[in-house]
Order: C-alpha cells, then structure tokens, then sequence
C-alpha cells in the first residue's frame, strides 16, 4: 500500500522574518509570541490532502541558524521546496533575498521550487518594502511571491499550498490541480484511511511515488546515525 507522499520544504530568510510564526501559524494554527534562537533546526509536520491523496508535508526551520554561520549542507538534502522570507517592514531582508538565492543555487537540484513571502504585511506603518519592489524582484528571478502576515493569519496556506501545488506540477505525480482544492488533514485521517490513487496516476508514477517514500526513510535514518555519531547520545548540537 503506498503511504502518504513525502515532500519536504525549507523556510529560509534573516532572522527576524518571521519564519517560525509563518511554520507554526500553517501546521498548528498559531502564532507563537516568542520563539528562542538553537543550533538546532525545528522540524514540522502537516498532512495535506488533494484531491483525496495524502501528502505528508515536513517543513525545516533554521530557528536562528544563520545567526551562527552557513547553514549546515544537510538542511538542502532532499529538498523539494523552499519558501524565502522577508520582513516588509526590514528593508535589508529584502536586500538579502539575493544572496539566498544564490545558496539556493549552490546547494539545491535546478528543479527546486522556491516562493517568496512577503511577511508582516499587517504593520502597515512600518512598512519599507513596497509590494512594486518585491514584486518585480520575483518577476526578474520567476518566482511566484506573496505579502503574508502570520500574526494575523493572511496568506499563510496560500503560501505553502502555491508552493507544495508547483513541486506538484513540477513532478508530474499527480493530476493537476488547484490551491483551493488542498487542505490539512489530522494525522489520524491519513493513519486510518485507505489510500487514494486518482485513475490518471499510473503504474510507474505509483512506483515512483514508492521509491520516494522508501529514500526518504533511508535517508532519514543515515541523518539520526549520523547526527549520533558526530554529537553523542543526548546533545543538544550537530556539527553536520
């Protein structure tokens, strides 16, 4: 039986940004009024369905990361998408959106999706960055983009479903679709629910979608092997 899909997205952009609220708002529908800067990346889960086909959607966080330096290589592995965030009331995270797309360039596949997020569209007087402004930077680099505010809970699923909807047509796994038809999912749903298979999905796709499964379990346990290798039983960092 074919499980649910493993995609994996990456939030990136400076500190400050608002790339947990943006996380937590999404897959827990909160909005987090502190958030504490680790070595540590924050994963999320959130299970979305299209269609009536399962995705299981993990989300990375930096929590601060590149406060400390380069983010470590292994954060890019694997990665299907990334949403590049930044405060529109913070003219230098805008200014810092190219830089990241060239880390991007750097360390991820050609095919790697990537959206731009606007945040923090609700602090109106405080504003820098103009929507012309961000608009014609994704225009020239041919990313979608959207003005969000995850404190108020604006665009927050658009944002992640125009993402995961792109890795989706990108990767041809499944018929085409909209941002209106995806919506979360509980755990318990995909848990105790047979698994959907639209009629266009054919044999190979299904192998497919199998082996994608299967490298992301693979791949998952080499991380925590090597995460306990290098830190020990128990540390609170990784070197990796």
């Amino acid at each position: 039986m074919v499980g649910p899909l493993p995609i994996k997205f990456i939030v990136l952009g400076q500190v400050g940004v608002g790339k947990t609220c943006l996380m937590k708002r999404f897959c827990e529908g909160e909005f987090p009024e502190y958030v504490e800067s680790t070595l540590q990346p924050d994963i999320a889960v959130a299970y979305v369905q299209v269609k009536g086909f399962h995705i299981r959607l993990e989300i990375h966080d930096t929590l601060g990361q590149e406060r400390f330096g380069k983010l470590p290589n292994i954060l890019y592995r694997n990665t299907d998408g990334i949403i590049l965030v930044c405060d529109l009331t913070q003219a230098e995270t805008f200014s810092s959106l190219t830089s990241w797309l060239a880390e991007i360039k750097d360390h991820c596949d050609d095919d790697v999706s990537v959206v731009i997020a606007g945040n923090k569209m609700d602090d109106t007087n405080g504003r820098l960055v103009t929507r012309q402004m961000i608009g014609s930077f994704a225009n020239v680099e041919n990313y979608q983009f959207l003005e969000t505010s995850a404190k108020n809970n604006i665009n927050v699923e658009r944002v992640f479903f125009s993402l995961l909807n792109e890795v989706l047509r990108k990767k041809t796994l499944l018929p085409e679709c909209s941002v209106s038809e995806m919506s979360i999912v509980p755990k318990e749903i995909v848990d105790n629910r047979q698994p959907y298979l639209p009629q266009k999905l054919t044999a190979e796709k299904v192998d497919i979608i199998s082996l994608k499964l299967h490298k992301f379990k693979e791949s998952t346990k080499t991380e925590v092997k090597s995460c306990a290798a290098q830190t020990g039983e128990g540390s609170s960092s990784c070197s990796c």
